[in-house]
């Protein structure tokens, strides 16, 4: 029996497929239910922070970068943080833009939506944290290829999430900070057809 299109749930979290046809369909499943996690585990203390990494080229992380300003939850109140892209000449292949921001659900989705899918790129990452509000500053610029300061924004993270790059599978890490009633709401979610 294939077990992988059910929820699994691991001793720190959980990890959810969304299998479908089109990757576009998979992709909107996982952002729904993004979207019910982050409405589970709002705090008022904490805040979401979403990263999307995607090839810096025409159609690609400018566009990322031009919806998330022009999104309607966007607010000159929230954090944000672009992280420098260098390419030089032909030592590199292309360059990646990072784009980490204070995120509402729905949020996510809509700046990497374009027409009726979303944006793909062989570079494209989609992950995030839960932080208390006063780590903003020490997180928000947080690369996934920096192991050491990772390590410490697992010491203040109270969860993370993780897309695979098709947008079909989503990893989120608990920490310990997050209450049995919480796990077991986040549970009874996973465990429904999405």
């Amino acid at each position: 029996m294939d077990t992988r299109h059910g929820a699994r749930v691991f001793e720190a979290g959980f990890l959810w497929d969304f299998d479908r046809v089109d990757l576009n369909e998979s992709a909107r499943a996982l952002f729904r239910h993004l979207d019910g996690v982050f409405d589970i585990l709002r705090s008022p203390d904490c805040v979401f922070l979403s990263t999307i990494e995607l090839d810096a080229e025409a159609g690609r992380f400018p566009d990322v970068l031009e919806q998330y300003f022009r999104d309607v939850d966007w607010e000159d109140t929230q954090s944000y943080y672009v992280a420098p892209i260098k390419r030089i000449g032909r030592q590199t292949s292309f360059g990646t833009g990072r784009l980490t921001f204070e995120a509402t659900a729905g949020q996510t989705v809509r700046v990497l939506r374009q027409n009726d899918g979303f944006r793909w790129g062989a570079a494209l990452r989609v992950w995030g944290l839960q932080v208390p509000e006063d780590q903003v500053s020490d997180t928000i610029d947080l690369s996934l290829r920096d192991s050491a300061r990772l390590q410490a924004a697992h010491d203040v993270a109270r969860a993370a999430w993780l897309c695979e790059a098709d947008l079909n599978t989503l990893a989120l890490w608990l920490s310990p900070a997050v209450d049995q009633e919480r796990r077991d709401r986040l549970r009874r979610m996973l465990s429904r057809e999405v």
